[in-house]
């Protein structure tokens, strides 16, 4: 879960990570131009980018919540691997790798 900075007292934005997925996968699609070529492969790109962070899935159910702010924990904060066990990082990107090794690449690199 991405949770949004906000001024004290004022309303967090909480954004799941099937939403953040869809919209990247959006972006992904949508990316190119006169200027700059489109991705390639695009299948196995659109597939891994609309899929990147299935991984989060159980833990956008059942989130674990900062006592202080009663806010889940947000997606970039140390403190949940330290709660999950260290246990989330390794889930976060199995989609990705299922996603990739099933569509028979062999170049796998990171996106960033």
């Amino acid at each position: 879960m991405i949770i949004q900075t906000a001024p004290a007292g004022k309303p967090h934005l909480a954004i799941m990570m099937h939403e953040h997925t869809a919209l990247s996968g959006q972006f992904a699609r949508a990316f190119g131009n006169d200027r700059f070529e489109a991705p390639r492969p695009d299948d196995l790109l659109f597939y891994v980018v609309s899929h990147h962070d299935e991984g989060w899935a159980e833990f956008d159910r059942d989130p674990v919540t900062d006592e202080n702010t009663g806010l889940p924990y947000n997606l970039a904060g140390d403190h949940l691997n330290s709660t999950s066990g260290g246990t989330l990082t390794a889930g976060c990107c199995r989609a990705c790798i299922v996603g990739v090794s099933t569509m028979g690449a062999t170049d796998f690199r990171p996106l960033y």
